[in-house]
C-alpha cells in the first residue's frame, strides 16, 4: 500500500491511499519520535504506515489542528475517506 501526506490550503493534513483501507478508521497516531503514521481501526487491527516522514512534514505535522482526512483513492471514480482524529504521541 503507498501513501501520499499532503497539506489542504486550510492547514488540514490529507493522508491517502492507494488501497481499499480494510475497515472503517478510528484514529491515526503520529509518533513524533519515529515519525511514523500508525492507522487504527474500529475492528482492533491497526496498519503501520512503511515510511518515515521528512524533517519538513514532521513540522507541517506537529502544528496540525488534531484532525486528518484519510482518504481510498484505489478507484478513482469512487473516492472514499474518514475524517478521523490525529494523536500525536510523545514529547
Amino acid at each position: 500500500m503507498t501513501y501520499e501526506l499532503a497539506q489542504l490550503n486550510d492547514g488540514g493534513l490529507v493522508l491517502m491511499s492507494n488501497q481499499d483501507l480494510p475497515d472503517e478508521l478510528r484514529r491515526v497516531e503520529y509518533f513524533m519520535g519515529q515519525k511514523l503514521f500508525n492507522l487504527v481501526f474500529n475492528g482492533g487491527g491497526e496498519e503501520m504506515v512503511p515510511y518515515e516522514t521528512s524533517d519538513f512534514a514532521d513540522h507541517i505535522i506537529r502544528g496540525a489542528n488534531g484532525l486528518i482526512l484519510v482518504i481510498s483513492a484505489k478507484n478513482a471514480d469512487h473516492l472514499y475517506g474518514y475524517s478521523v482524529p490525529l494523536v500525536q504521541v510523545g514529547v
